[in-house]
């Protein structure tokens, strides 16, 4: 698209959908791996790993993995909560209950500046629990696509004319819909504001494309995200991944097997 005048905004490239090559790797390796990267597993585990995860978490984690009624939603934290904090115990050589979690005003999870760790974020949705790991902010998102959602009370206040009729006039809405949202959210994570900002403001359709809105940022620094996607293996499942790197490159993505 024609950015006409518009380079005094932050840009954001959102690329075509890609299909990613998979590396399967242990858990014991992720360090290893170069950035940026998705990392990414499967909640379908056997009972005793799903146990030995639940060992790795805090006293406070256990409690709140056990406040989810179902049982879905409370697999997906304690996997995503263990992986991370197993994770991040490579890089910092801490004992997990000693990681430092640290947390911005609105929630978006960080390690203290002083540890010589990749930047994080984590995503969960059906069957599956992805992180975003790089030197610099990351977000990322991932959704079940549910062909029985209706999404369509969401398109007014969510997404621009042109996006809603990019939806809408696709063979496939709801995979449109689940396209550009996760790109929407992927970016709003990124800058650590989540949905308490309206995904509307994001650009969604595939292109280069101003930020015209500041999001609340004093930041003055220009900055040019990249949005990479892919549909994972089951292709039920469609992930978008928020960079701020200035040559576009798509991540590296691995699949963890799990002890």
């Amino acid at each position: 698209m024609s950015i006409g005048g518009a380079t005094d905004c932050d840009m954001i490239t959102n690329h075509s959908i890609i299909t990613p090559q998979w590396a399967v790797i242990p858990l014991e390796e992720a360090d290893r791996i170069p950035h940026p990267a998705v990392l990414c597993t499967t909640i379908r585990v056997e009972s005793d790993v799903v146990q030995d995860l639940f060992q790795a978490l805090l006293p406070d984690e256990q409690q709140r993995a056990l406040r989810f009624r179902q049982t879905e939603d409370r697999l997906r934290f304690i996997i995503g909560r263990a992986l991370l904090r197993k994770l991040l115990n490579s890089y910092t050589h801490q004992r997990l209950e000693n990681i430092p979690f640290q947390h911005d005003a609105y929630g978006k999870p960080a390690l203290a500046p002083h540890f010589n760790a990749p930047q994080f974020n984590l995503a969960h949705a059906g069957d599956y629990v992805v992180i975003g790991l790089d030197a610099h902010p990351i977000g990322i998102d991932i959704e079940y696509l549910n062909p029985h959602f209706d999404f369509n009370t969401l398109l007014p206040a969510n997404f621009s004319a042109e996006e809603i009729r990019h939806i809408q006039d696709a063979s496939s809405p709801y995979s449109n819909f689940y396209l550009l949202w996760t790109r929407k959210e992927a970016f709003l994570k990124h800058i650590g504001y989540g949905l308490t900002q309206s995904p509307i403001h994001v650009p969604a359709l595939q292109g280069t494309h101003p930020l015209q809105h500041r999001f609340g940022t004093d930041d003055r620094t220009k900055h040019h995200y990249h949005s990479h996607s892919c549909y994972l293996t089951d292709s039920n499942h469609l992930l978008s991944i928020c960079l701020n790197n200035s040559d576009g490159h798509s991540p590296a993505f691995y699949e963890i097997q799990l002890p």
